[in-house]
């Protein structure tokens, strides 16, 4: 169907203008002016066209009959060109509403900005800070260990790493709980920094517990095998010269008092090889005379506990960790009981010692007040027990306490040991 423009033969044809040309052979001119302000180059009417009619016939006065078969044909491809549908089971699909788009150029058009909407789902993951603090918090422990050894050197490496990891455990567990569940590892977090104390603390405080431990026993054994190298000297002692050294020598003048002059363990350097150091010893002057300072002054191991620092006696000579077992004192019948084998100027031999040389204390750690070696008077009884007096028994930690008994042999008593029973084996010959 279209809208007829044909000119109607039965009318009578326009008039032309005034303006219009005679000669029917020379073409109109154009509107110039009008065609000019639409920008459009105007077409030539040809002068056949111009003696046509124009008149327009209405729709409803025209013969549309002739499209009758167009409208059928398009009718007919669209019914056959549609899916078939089932009325009874199928129904046409709803139609989906359009989304509005913006446009390219709607930012410019509504001076806003149009932002894509961010998708709800993100990708989780593990924090590496949380990692980062179980990994370092782990070789906090490991390098805890290293506490085992003395010096402060010993417990940087753990307290270095045990700081990185609770610093990263803090950083990880604040960044997890503003990360609004795109980040996993809370639990990795907190045992980072559970890992990481106890590498810096614990492990550093166990690690110097088991290393004191094994510390005192090794001193333990250092200080044992002494006492054994003492023991093995005065049986060499007692083989030269048939009886046990004498406790100190003193020097007796009637009138006068005694002028003490060597002790015992000055006596035992060369059956422990120190021939060369026993002949510096003037033995016809005091211990403490100028001429044998020097020699006093030398310090001898066997004589020390070990892992006791203080090895100067009161007077800076060289000390003694051990006091010999000695004296002598009256008991409830009147009767003189003796203890040990030492004391004044003693004259001791095997058959003295009635308890038995393996009951019987020749001599023990003492807890302090460290005498010289060469001090004459280094001789002590068990008073109140170990550990419990400074002129008695003890060791320096308070623990257990060494003995060398009077057969070579060497004993450790636990420190709250019976006192009677620290009586009885400090005894040579009593009834106890």
């Amino acid at each position: 169907m279209s809208h007829g423009t044909d000119a109607d033969p039965a009318g009578p044809p326009p008039e032309p203008a005034e303006d219009s040309p005679t000669d029917p052979s020379t073409p109109t001119k154009p509107l110039a002016s009008l065609w000019n302000l639409m920008g459009v180059k105007p077409t030539e009417i040809h002068p056949e066209a111009a003696t046509k009619d124009t008149t327009v016939t209405p729709l409803r006065d025209q013969d549309t009959s002739k499209f009758d078969h167009i409208v059928e044909d398009a009718l007919r491809t669209e019914i056959e060109n549609a899916p078939a549908v089932n009325p009874t089971t199928e129904s046409a699909p709803p139609a989906k509403p359009k989304r509005w788009r913006p446009s390219a150029n709607a930012n410019d058009l509504l001076g806003i900005e149009i932002r894509k909407p961010q998708s709800t789902t993100s990708t989780v993951r593990m924090s590496h800070k949380a990692k980062t603090s179980v990994w370092l918090g782990g070789l906090a422990i490991g390098l805890s260990a290293f506490a085992v050894y003395p010096g402060m050197w010993t417990k940087l490496p753990a307290l270095t790493a045990g700081f990185i990891a609770l610093f990263s455990g803090f950083l990880a567990a604040d960044e997890i709980r503003t990360s609004r569940g795109r980040l996993l590892g809370m639990n990795q977090a907190l045992l980072g920094m559970a890992l990481s104390i106890t590498g810096m603390f614990l492990g550093p405080l166990l690690a110097w517990a088991i290393g004191d431990l094994a510390a005192f026993q090794s001193h333990q054994q250092v200080t044992e095998t002494r006492l054994e190298t003492i023991g093995t000297a005065i049986d060499r002692f007692y083989d030269r010269h048939r009886q046990f050294p004498a406790g100190g020598k003193f020097l007796e003048k009637p009138g006068e008092k005694d002028r003490p002059m060597h002790g015992w363990m000055t006596a035992l350097l060369p059956y422990m090889g120190y021939e060369q150091l026993h002949s510096k010893i003037n033995p016809s002057l005091p211990f403490d005379d100028a001429v044998n300072a020097t020699a006093m002054r030398t310090q001898v191991p066997e004589f020390l506990v070990a892992g006791v620092e203080q090895t100067t006696s009161i007077n800076q000579y060289a000390a003694a960790h051990f006091a010999g077992v000695g004296g002598q004192e009256k008991d409830a019948n009147g009767d003189t009981v003796h203890f040990g084998v030492f004391d004044k100027n003693s004259t001791v031999f095997h058959q003295d010692v009635s308890d038995g040389l393996s009951n019987t204390f020749l001599a023990g750690q003492i807890p302090g007040n460290y005498p010289a070696w060469g001090e004459p008077s280094n001789w002590r009884r068990i008073s109140q027990g170990l550990n419990r007096d400074q002129r008695g028994f003890g060791s320096p930690g308070g623990g257990p306490v060494l003995f060398l008994m009077a057969d070579g042999s060497v004993r450790s008593l636990a420190a709250d040991t019976d006192p009677r029973v620290l009586h009885s084996m400090s005894t040579r010959d009593g009834t106890d």
